[in-house]
């Protein structure tokens, strides 16, 4: 069974490389790095390979991909959810 990471005491050595979607939603601020032009699986790989970042954004129509160092159970006062138009936010699952 798998459980998302819904808080900032997950442990980096607990992150895995799948991810929640949440469709229409994003953070504002938090960004660790924006990338364009890339894939959804480039984003996915540059989030995993970097030890700070807890979610990404990813824009599917421009390719943008940016990494944030948090989840929006982190900061619920950030979360766009279900109100970013063109984006969706990905959340990093602990094991």
């Amino acid at each position: 069974m798998r459980l998302i990471c819904l808080f900032a005491a997950c442990d980096e050595t607990d992150l895995q490389q799948n991810y929640m979607r949440y469709a229409v939603s994003g953070l504002v601020g938090y960004n660790i790095a924006a990338y364009t032009p890339r894939t959804l699986e480039e984003c996915q790989q540059l989030c995993s390979n970097d030890t700070a970042c807890r979610t990404f954004e990813y824009m599917d129509q421009l390719g943008q991909c940016v990494l944030q160092a948090v989840t929006p159970m982190d900061t619920p006062w950030a979360w766009n959810r279900g109100n970013d138009l063109g984006w969706d936010l990905y959340q990093r699952m602990c094991a």
